[in-house]
């Protein structure tokens, strides 16, 4: 114990003594300031002074090697609800014509996510189907994406009525959305 207390007092003296040196004061009581005087061919040779030349400065003469898109996003258009994009047409099998509407739904981590559903048929019968999801091009989810891929071969060739959408590419939630859009379009017709 009485060498941590020595050790402890010696730290405080040299402590004290470099805080006292630091400190100096001048005669008239401000602090003295060191100079130096450096000779004039020194301060004009001096590298921060001199403007460098192509083929000195390396920088100067390479491209820009920076070959990042510059990505501008486009807000997205908005699209009418429900509305078919002709008119339908009654012909002895059923309903011609194409037709959309949007619904929207969910996620478990509470994200609001859109699809639009839009349905060709000819005689009551789907012969082409497309799916916009979020109003952009492309998917905001893996669940959109597995289910994009596979819905078409449950739809396509089918009447409005025997179209019911369970789990779709392993997505429940944008198959009963797709459903909901197609009850929509099914009012329509």
């Amino acid at each position: 114990m009485p060498i941590v207390l020595a050790i402890v007092a010696v730290l405080a003296v040299v402590g004290i003594g470099a805080f006292l040196v630091s400190t100096n004061n001048g005669a008239n009581g401000t602090p003295e300031v060191a100079t130096t005087t450096v000779p004039q061919e020194e301060v004009a040779s001096s590298p921060q002074d001199q403007t460098p030349t192509p083929d000195q400065d390396p920088i100067a003469t390479e491209p820009s090697t920076d070959e990042s898109p510059v990505v501008t996003p486009t807000p997205p258009t908005p699209k009418p609800v429900a509305v078919p994009a002709q008119p339908p047409v009654e012909e002895d099998g059923g309903t011609s014509g194409t037709f959309s509407a949007i619904s929207h739904y969910l996620t478990p981590d509470r994200t609001d996510h859109e699809i639009e559903v839009t349905l060709t048929l000819v005689d009551g019968v789907v012969t082409d189907s497309d799916v916009v999801y979020d109003n952009i091009a492309g998917y905001t989810t893996a669940n959109q994406e597995r289910f994009d891929k596979v819905y078409q071969t449950e739809v396509i060739g089918k009447s409005l009525d025997e179209i019911n959408l369970s789990q779709v590419g392993g997505a429940s939630i944008t198959s009963r959305t797709f459903n909901e859009a197609v009850a929509k379009i099914k009012a329509q017709t």
